[in-house]
């Protein structure tokens, strides 16, 4: 029986729902909504909305225009998901698309200037604009810091810089979100060898092997716990997003865990991209029971 069945509808739902990359938008939306609700700050609508539909339109390209970079390569079960739903990805990157254009239009110009480079850099990450038709992804070792960088540039970076004076406060927490981030990539870094080595692109994993890579991954998380404590006890945040970015490291080094070895993309896109969903999921289950 093949990896994945199409005979099962909730099956099929729940793939259109993961390689549409709503799955990846929705995480981008909570990360966002959490850094406005943890630190107390005036929800901007627009902002969140623009993450949720730029990261959803980015990653429909990345997927649309990386199934055809791979063609004559052994598929494994995750790209002919995606080749299957191909048309319908393509159609959630323009409508997306669309209204990311329209949120970045309201904002004011100073916003809009702070998101010229991640938007630029995002947009190069996944059109093949550089010589011979390469990506900055297609480039050896920058993927990984790229991501981190635009990630936490957008989710934290960004909404702390606008709307809140502390920069001491912004600097650290875009450091832990940058590291978190680097922390749940690697994994996918691991489990892609084999096709990054078919398309001669070199990672930081091919420097530091599978299993110290792995190791780095539950140091950078250490780090990010040390991060939060630290700010924490310099009274820069309360207790109860101290203990929603815990819970979320701990519970991601779990996510990490099982996943080691497995091939199957539920645990990646599914499972490790969902840890993006914990620290609001945390954060307002505290709340609750406080």
């Amino acid at each position: 029986m093949p990896e994945y069945s199409h005979n099962s509808f909730i099956k099929r739902l729940f793939n259109l729902y993961l390689y549409s990359s709503l799955h990846i938008g929705l995480g981008a939306l909570c990360l966002c909504y959490f850094s406005f609700l943890a630190f107390g700050l005036e929800h901007d609508w627009t902002y969140i909305l623009f993450a949720f539909s730029s990261t959803v339109f980015l990653y429909c390209l990345h997927r649309y225009i990386g199934i055809k970079k791979i063609v004559g390569q052994k598929l494994g079960s995750r790209f002919e998901v995606i080749t299957q739903y191909r048309s319908h990805i393509l159609i959630y990157a323009i409508i997306s698309g669309i209204l990311a254009l329209y949120c970045f239009l309201q904002f004011e110009q100073k916003l809009q200037l702070l998101l010229l480079l991640p938007s630029v850099l995002s947009l190069l990450y996944a059109l093949p604009l550089l010589g011979s038709g390469k990506r900055l992804r297609d480039l050896s070792y920058i993927k990984i810091l790229l991501i981190g960088v635009v990630w936490s540039w957008i989710t934290i970076g960004l909404p702390l810089l606008m709307y809140q004076e502390q920069n001491s406060l912004t600097l650290l927490l875009s450091l832990e979100r940058f590291l978190f981030f680097i922390a749940i990539t690697i994994p996918f870094d691991i489990r892609d060898q084999e096709i990054d080595k078919q398309s001669e692109v070199k990672t930081l994993i091919h420097l530091w092997g599978s299993r110290r890579s792995l190791n780095i991954c539950y140091l950078l998380l250490t780090v990010c716990a040390g991060i939060a404590i630290t700010c924490y006890i310099s009274e820069l945040i309360q207790v109860e997003l101290l203990i929603s970015l815990l819970l979320t490291y701990g519970f991601t080094g779990l996510c990490i865990f099982i996943s080691t070895g497995k091939t199957h993309d539920y645990y990646y896109s599914g499972l490790l991209d969902g840890t993006m969903f914990l620290p609001l999921l945390f954060y307002m289950l505290i709340g609750v029971l406080a």
